[in-house]
């Protein structure tokens, strides 16, 4: 066991392999007889679990960009907090399938939230808008940008 963890976390769209590498990852730290905790965003605690079901109702049409942004926000806060610092002050590994990298792409970029124009006034409500982002966030894993 290190003095201080190790935070990981795996990022990637849908149908990239995310599942395939956190599987493999976990493997490994077993293999080894490392501690490891295995958790996902949003959720990985009570509220975030919560959260989750309230982020990926399709009968939430009307969420606005800016509420889904707070609320992944939320998850992550309560995940880090309750799950992550503990654990990595204890010395552990902790593995996260996405973190904030995946805001970046899908709230930010996907919902051009950040910029001039940007959110659901933009054109894109509910989960046709998550599938535009996700399509965005893979084009721009492609670019490299």
């Amino acid at each position: 066991m290190t003095e201080k963890g190790i935070f990981i976390s795996v990022e990637g769209g849908d149908g990239s392999g995310k599942s395939t590498q956190f599987e493999n990852i976990r493997k490994y730290f077993a293999e080894r007889g490392t501690e490891a905790i295995f958790v996902r965003e949003p959720g990985g605690t009570r509220i975030g679990e919560k959260i989750r079901k309230i982020l990926l109702d399709r009968e939430n049409e009307e969420m606005t960009s800016e509420t889904e942004a707070l609320l992944y926000a939320a998850s992550r806060a309560q995940l880090v907090r309750e799950k992550i610092i503990p654990r990595i002050n204890a010395g552990s590994v902790v593995v996260c399938d996405r973190f904030v990298d995946s805001s970046i792409a899908y709230q930010g970029y996907g919902r051009m939230l950040g910029t001039r124009g940007g959110g659901k006034a933009h054109g894109q409500p509910g989960q046709a808008g998550a599938r535009q982002a996700r399509d965005r966030g893979l084009r721009v894993q492609a670019q490299g940008i």
